[in-house]
Order: C-alpha cells, then sequence, then structure tokens
C-alpha cells in the first residue's frame, strides 16, 4: 500500500526499505529505510504547494487536522500538543520528525520548505534539535 500510494507518488529514486517481524508482517511503529533524498520528496507532500507528481498525495484536510484538531494551546517556542506521529507540531505551521541516530525531517508548510538531513550519534535515541531546521528556513526562505 505504502508503495502503490505514496512513493510511486513523489518521484522516489529508489524502492524504500521497512522493517517485518518473523511472520513478515510490518513494524508499523517505525523501521523504514530510504535515501536522503526521497526523505525530502516525502516532506514535499505535506507542503502547501508540493511539486506536481506529490500534489494530492495528502490532503490539505488531514494536514490541517495536525495543526487544529488536539485542542490544546500553544507552549514554548510555539510547539502545539505533539500528534500523529510528528515530533514537532507547531503553531507555525512547522512538522518535524526525529529518526535513529539522528536522522531528521523538517517541514515548513508556509514556506514549502523541507530540510532532511542524516547522521550518525552516539546514542541509539538522541534528543531531536528541531531549531537548527527552523533558523535555515528562516534565514535562506
Amino acid at each position: 500500500m505504502i508503495s502503490e500510494l505514496i512513493w510511486s507518488k513523489i518521484g522516489a529514486e529508489h524502492d524504500a526499505l521497512l522493517v517485518v517481524n518473523e511472520r513478515g508482517f510490518p513494524v508499523a511503529a517505525g523501521g523504514m529505510c530510504m535515501t536522503l533524498r526521497d526523505l525530502a520528496r516525502f516532506g514535499m507532500a505535506f507542503t502547501k504547494h508540493p511539486p506536481s507528481l506529490e500534489q494530492g498525495i495528502i490532503s490539505d484536510r488531514i494536514v490541517d487536522r495536525f495543526f487544529n484538531s488536539r485542542g490544546g494551546s500553544a507552549g514554548q517556542k510555539g510547539m502545539l500538543p505533539l500528534t500523529y506521529q510528528w515530533d514537532l507540531v507547531s503553531n507555525q505551521h512547522e512538522l518535524a520528525k526525529g529518526f535513529w541516530a539522528g536522522q531528521l525531517l523538517y517541514v515548513n508548510r508556509d514556506k514549502d520548505v523541507v530540510v532532511a538531513y542524516s547522521g550518525t550519534n552516539q546514542t541509539a535515541n538522541p534528543k531531536m534539535e528541531p531549531l537548527p531546521c527552523r533558523i535555515i528556513a528562516k534565514t535562506f526562505f
């Protein structure tokens, strides 16, 4: 389903790999591997004006839920309560998801900016630092 509904529509250059258990069932809480460029393409599907290949993959109605359906108010630095597997959801229409060993996907929906980076850390679960991505988006876009 991921291949048919998403991957084939984002212009991915490579297949993604999904971790499965001993019975062949996907590990739903994580375990998807992809190239950095394909991760960025996936992030573009969440922008307000995605490239033509990615239009309609993620509906505006769904994305609006990220920012408007939780109740609660923005806390320190404009962060809203976490939802839908995103690690950062802000009142400035930003989304970010940290991954294992330092990878991160940042989306600034209003500016149509995606920052994807990978790295390695000395710990398996490093603390996500979204602010450098915010600085990049504000400075260059």
